[in-house]
């Protein structure tokens, strides 16, 4: 084949080859950009796990904290309950005052004091002998 003819063809596989080119790299292109896809949607699928995960030990462990939060609560409830002072005179407890303050040992009256002695019915006045 002669140099003209080879010249003359040289535009035309020129171009072709420049097609071809193009079309390699839009292909690559392509790939490329649904590589990327996978990659992001597989990366937002586990990053969405791992919220799901540990949303859920969240949940359990606030869970577990207000149960063991309610539980001494009603602990404490039982431990007021066995403290309220009616309750304690309902049970056959009294209290003493004398002078208007509580009696928590006989050093603190003398003979001949008046005293009140609170009772769960009523009030009984003594005197101390």
């Amino acid at each position: 084949m002669s140099i003209d003819k080879r010249l003359q063809k040289l535009p035309q596989k020129l171009e072709y080859t420049a097609d071809f080119a193009i079309r390699q790299l839009i292909e690559r292109q392509q790939r490329l950009s649904q590589r990327l896809l996978n990659i992001m949607n597989l990366y937002v699928r586990v990053q969405d796990n791992k919220i799901q995960s540990l949303q859920s030990r969240l949940d359990k462990s606030v869970s577990v904290s207000l149960f063991n939060h309610e539980n001494k609560i009603a602990r404490l409830e039982d431990k007021l309950q066995l403290l309220d002072p009616v309750k304690l005179l309902r049970r056959g407890y009294s209290i003493t005052f004398a002078n208007g303050k509580v009696v928590r040992n006989v050093e603190m009256l003398k003979k001949g004091q008046l005293i009140e002695t609170v009772l769960h019915d009523g009030k009984v006045e003594s005197i101390v002998t």
